[in-house]
């Protein structure tokens, strides 16, 4: 598991990552094109806004 800031967006590298089934925790930009695949349940009083499987264009 790997976790780093949205400054840090280098999208082939995201996918090589996900293809070796290394999974990444980041924020998103918010020009970035992808589309969500699953909506996961939160806290949000423990300060998590979203937890989302999504997937680049």
């Amino acid at each position: 598991m790997l976790v780093f800031d949205k400054g840090y967006a280098d999208y082939t590298w995201h996918n090589q990552l996900t293809e070796k089934g290394i999974f990444f925790v980041t924020r998103i930009r918010s020009n970035a094109k992808y589309c969500v695949l699953e909506r996961r349940t939160v806290n949000k009083s423990q300060g998590i806004t979203s937890d989302q499987i999504i997937v680049y264009f």
